[in-house]
């Protein structure tokens, strides 16, 4: 199980390829911090995020 918490200043990216744990550890920061999940990343730093059945495309 990979899980990774990607932070910048008040922006945050959680990845991972265990959906219950990404779940988990979102339930956790909301608890805490109350944050807001905007749903799958298409932009992070001024990079375009894009996802297909072949993978994740980085411009």
């Amino acid at each position: 199980m990979i899980t990774a918490l990607l932070v910048y200043v008040d922006d945050i990216v959680l990845v991972g390829n265990n959906l219950l744990e990404i779940q988990r550890i979102t339930k956790l920061l909301n608890d805490t911090f109350k944050i807001k999940d905007l749903g799958d990343l298409k932009y992070f730093l001024g990079l375009e995020i894009a996802r297909n059945k072949y993978g994740i495309h980085i411009s």
